[in-house]
């Protein structure tokens, strides 16, 4: 997602260095990451495999890791940019020194290794996760020379954290069939890329409705057709549709013909936290996923409220 200027909205009282390192790592989208991973391992768990609380929370913790390093990685990238047109963000400004995001942004790559070992976690996870750290350094290198394929990425980052949660649970070999829910991942990264559209430009122009409509589109599709699909998993999908869809058409009814381009950064931020509500309804594809998809929607109402005091987009 491209970056914003600090939201003036800051809660008083935050220590500037920890309002500095909130930011850049984007607090509110963070709590959005740890449900993909929770609604690939109970969408696979529906089709009867078994499912490893322990495991599943470490592969959360490393993807969490891996988008937090992800966004120090775009600021860093970025930092020249944004001392022009961005003078607020963290780098920029010097609230946060190159040395120490550097260092960040390191130790926080090395997290997944750790979360592999002690997670018990298959080699299978950590091939999708060196595909994501892949797609996310990708994402930051090319969005302002190709932006088709920096959009494709960001979308692919987001089904590729999905199916992460997919490979903790599922092995190969497992008569269930994967295909429905690699085509839900595929949809999943169809979403965030419809969101990094909408998000293009976002501080210079508003975006007009049409480009938007391309987040509404893939919503409407999860559950229709796909083969193989466990009936819990049926509903669970379609709930998910329709949820996700009463959420984007919320925040088009917000953006009228004369917002001003100030007006779309929140709603960015917003469409990203309607994953979180979508995600605890994947989760409910399966019994185990009832507790996921209760402490899911914990994290959505605290990510509203971050929204409120940090930029999210």
């Amino acid at each position: 997602m491209s970056e914003l200027v600090a939201n003036p909205s800051s809660p008083e009282g935050t220590p500037k260095r920890w309002r500095a390192w909130l930011q850049l790592v984007r607090v509110p989208n963070l709590l959005t990451v740890p449900g993909d991973v929770a609604a690939g391992a109970c969408l696979a768990a529906s089709a009867g495999s078994g499912l490893s609380p322990v495991s599943v929370l470490m592969a959360m913790i490393a993807s969490v890791a891996v988008y937090a390093a992800g966004l120090v990685d775009n600021d860093l990238v970025d930092e020249a940019e944004d001392r022009a047109d961005r003078p607020g963000r963290p780098l920029a400004c010097g609230a946060v020194s190159r040395r120490a995001a550097r260092v960040a942004r390191l130790l926080l790559f090395l997290v997944p290794y750790v979360c592999l070992l002690t997670g018990r976690l298959s080699l299978w996870w950590a091939g999708v996760h060196l595909c994501l750290l892949a797609a996310c350094l990708g994402y930051n290198r090319v969005k302002a020379v190709h932006p088709v394929l920096a959009t494709g990425l960001m979308g692919g980052c987001r089904a590729l954290n999905l199916l992460s949660g997919v490979v903790v649970v599922w092995r190969p070999g497992e008569e269930a069939s994967p295909l429905w829910i690699l085509i839900v991942a595929v949809i999943w990264g169809l979403y965030v890329t419809g969101i990094t559209l909408f998000a293009a430009g976002e501080v210079r122009r508003v975006p007009g409705r049409a480009r938007f409509l391309l987040c509404l589109v893939p919503l409407l599709l999860p559950g229709a057709g796909l083969p193989r699909v466990p009936a819990p998993a049926v509903v669970a999908l379609w709930l998910t549709g329709a949820t996700g869809a009463l959420l984007v058409w919320d925040v088009v009814r917000r953006l009228g013909p004369g917002s001003p381009a100030t007006a779309v950064p929140p709603l960015v931020g917003r469409l990203v936290r309607a994953l979180v509500p979508m995600q605890a309804l994947l989760c409910l594809a399966c019994p185990c996923g009832v507790a996921f998809a209760l402490g899911l929607l914990v994290c959505w109402l605290f990510s509203e409220r971050l929204g409120r005091w940090f930029y999210a987009s």
